[in-house]
């Protein structure tokens, strides 16, 4: 009688454990990621109005909040017309636009410079952020031309080192990025799915007990890839992108951050200067502002990255949101268009 008291007692800790667990886990907030659909143009986007949160130590602060509107932007309730007297702003990018959810939602670049850019331009702001983990600039593209772009006045596409050669990312394959269909039901299972599992593959991919997965073309958005054909197609989205912009009656900027997570060797350090060139001539023959912030970001290495070394912390948000502001004046501007002879010459000069 007494083994199967103690049995019982056994079975009901375990189980107690077990539920106790799971509470704990979905205070921290796992269970309930942030999800995308795929029934979308741009492959995947944002779930329209969803709220979810975060907590320490799966956030940067003691809880980390991240919401999204009606069209699936991390941004507050929108109308598609702009109000009278406000200045919109549509930031376009990918996961470092879109600031993760190890940030809050206040602390993101595009909500400080909707709070910060009042100040240099005496008119009320409105900051749209459109963004998506893994999105090249084909996906943001065709996003931008499903939900059109909102009345702004700016568009301000936000590239990084591996977009001029990224190539249009496919529908979400596994729960990486968590989708209507792919999502996980409790916290144990995200918790695997998204920590534990893939750090075990990733141990025994350094062991070589494991061969590294084939990724499907395009889904590689943190990395830095050669590859001419996709750089010329990315200009040609950036035409694109331009020309519907100017057709709603906006103009385009272009924001460029870098990966400052490691150091590149000389050749992945050549591929990154010359994606970025390209995109810097191509903005100079079509009249589109260009700001490059990578030696602004590059001297503060991973000390204003999160735990991935690539994505940026709060620190790092607030010196992007601090260059845009300060930089204003030259990203919206109309800069004059500048031929092809003359932009060769230009970047002759700039490296002599």
């Amino acid at each position: 009688m007494r083994m199967r008291r103690s049995r019982w007692k056994a079975a009901l800790l375990c189980v107690g454990l077990i539920v106790g667990g799971e509470c704990v886990l979905e205070m921290m907030g796992l269970g309930r990621p942030i999800l995308v659909t795929r029934h979308s143009p741009a492959k995947y986007e944002l779930v329209p109005d969803q709220h979810i949160w975060r907590t320490w130590p799966l956030s940067e602060s003691l809880i980390a909040r991240a919401w999204t509107n009606r069209y699936g932007m991390r941004s507050g309730p929108v109308r598609a017309t702009r109000p009278p007297h406000t200045l919109r702003v549509y930031f376009l990018g990918d996961s470092m636009t879109y600031g993760t959810t190890q940030v809050d939602q206040s602390e993101i670049f595009a909500s400080l410079v909707e709070k910060k850019l009042p100040a240099v331009v005496h008119e009320r702001v409105q900051v749209l952020d459109g963004a998506a983990g893994g999105w090249a600039p084909a996906n943001e593209l065709a996003y931008l031309r499903e939900h059109g772009t909102l009345d702004a006045n700016r568009v301000i596409v936000v590239l990084n080192d591996g977009d001029p050669t990224q190539a249009e990312a496919v529908d979400p394959y596994n729960e990486g990025i968590p989708s209507l269909s792919i999502h996980p039901v409790f916290g144990y299972q995200e918790l695997w799915d998204r920590g534990l599992e893939p750090l075990i593959r990733r141990k025994l991919m350094r062991w070589h007990l494991m061969s590294p997965p084939s990724a499907p073309p395009g889904q590689a958005g943190d990395t830095v890839n050669e590859n001419a054909d996709v750089l010329g197609e990315n200009l040609k989205v950036l035409t694109e992108m331009q020309k519907f912009v100017e057709g709603s009656g906006g103009r385009m900027s272009i924001v460029f951050l870098p990966f400052v997570r490691k150091y590149y060797g000389p050749y992945t350090l050549g591929v990154v200067n010359e994606s970025r060139d390209a995109v810097k001539q191509w903005a100079a023959e079509r009249g589109v502002p260009f700001l490059n912030l990578t030696r602004e970001l590059a001297p503060y290495g991973n000390s204003i990255r999160l735990r991935d070394h690539m994505h940026l912390n709060i620190e790092g948000n607030a010196l992007v949101a601090k260059a845009i502001v300060s930089h204003w004046a030259l990203l919206d501007s109309t800069p004059a268009r500048i031929g092809l002879k003359a932009a060769k010459a230009a970047k002759r000069r700039g490296r002599s």
